[in-house]
């Protein structure tokens, strides 16, 4: 029941956060990734502070509860999501191509995959293997083919610009490992919760709460994008208070909220299932927040994409029912 409850919080939680954040950078100036993602951190770890926080007697009144899992696993966890996001950030001073970037990036259920097996010597079944691989090549041609048509000649000329410089093939390397990073931290959390116990709440907490400090060298960046979210915005009159608020604040707040639900599902799930599960499932909600946002926003999406859009649903399908099976160790 807690894995079905906590699917619903990433798929509802998740979709609808994505449908806000699109709705919050709709007409910005600038980039608002930084602002949108340190309130979401900063929210979340308010709203979890009743899980850490007790109240007693005597003074101080408050105290935090001891925690279950060591302080250095959440550190280390935090530095694995730092790497990650900057690895992530930094590969475009490198040549790397948009699509080159998305079909790297749709790597990451595969390469927890080959992590799993190869330093936590998991095993996996061949059919959670194929659907691992119609998974990735359907997230590939995907987002790929989002807007336009697969032919031949698209193919042709993409393996004509396709050819790598030095330049690139470091940045190729970059992405490669910043993929590679959120898979350890996925393999991380599984360790710790067969380790330490489900304690999730904990984990939520302290990710966000130690993550805040990384924000500290940019707080100039966030103030500029906080204005843009109050200057370049309509204003909405808010009911009972009479107090007028800006429209990109008000789904700000949505955002967060959403956030809240997300993360909680995420965290939920990852402490019910392993790694490989939790990849899968966030990369089909990844693609049914494709398909919301297409039909929310009108944009268009090829046959290619709605095809394989398909395909990476069938391959959710397929591992789902493949990991209900026995494992048969790959040879």
């Amino acid at each position: 029941m807690s894995v079905v409850l906590a699917l619903v919080l990433v798929l509802g939680g998740c979709c609808s956060n994505v449908i806000s954040f699109e709705h919050i950078l709709q007409g910005s100036s600038i980039n608002l990734g930084n602002v949108v993602t340190f309130s979401q951190f900063l929210s979340v770890t308010v709203m979890q502070l009743p899980s850490v926080f007790t109240v007693v007697s005597q003074p101080p009144f408050l105290i935090i509860r001891r925690r279950k899992i060591p302080l250095k696993i959440h550190c280390l966890a935090v530095l694995l999501f730092f790497m990650s996001s900057v690895a992530n950030n930094s590969v475009f001073k490198f040549d790397i191509s948009v699509p080159l970037h998305i079909t790297i990036r749709c790597s990451g259920t595969a390469l927890t995959m080959l992590i799993g097996w190869a330093v936590c010597n998991k095993r996996f079944s061949k059919l959670e293997v194929f659907s691992a691989i119609i998974m990735t090549l359907g997230a590939i041609v995907t987002l790929l083919y989002r807007d336009k048509e697969f032919s031949f000649d698209t193919l042709n000329s993409a393996s004509k610009n396709s050819g790598l410089t030095k330049k690139s093939a470091i940045g190729v390397l970059l992405m490669l490992f910043a993929t590679a990073l959120m898979a350890l931290l996925s393999l991380l959390n599984e360790w710790t919760y067969k380790r330490y116990g489900k304690h999730w709440r904990e984990t939520l907490f302290y990710s966000h709460s130690l993550a805040l400090l990384l924000f500290i060298p940019g707080i100039p960046r966030l103030k500029e994008e906080f204005k843009d979210l109050t200057v370049f915005s309509n204003v909405v009159q808010v009911p009972f208070l009479k107090q007028p608020i800006s429209t990109k604040l008000g789904m700000l707040f949505v955002n967060n909220m959403t956030q809240f639900v997300c993360v909680n599902g995420v965290n939920m799930l990852a402490s019910q299932t392993d790694a490989l599960t939790l990849s899968v499932a966030l990369l089909t909600r990844k693609f049914i927040s494709i398909l919301l946002s297409a039909y929310i926003y009108k944009s268009v999406m090829s046959k290619t994409a709605y095809l394989s859009t398909t395909l990476v649903l069938f391959g959710a399908s397929l591992y789902s029912y493949a990991s209900k099976k026995r494992y048969v160790p790959l040879t």
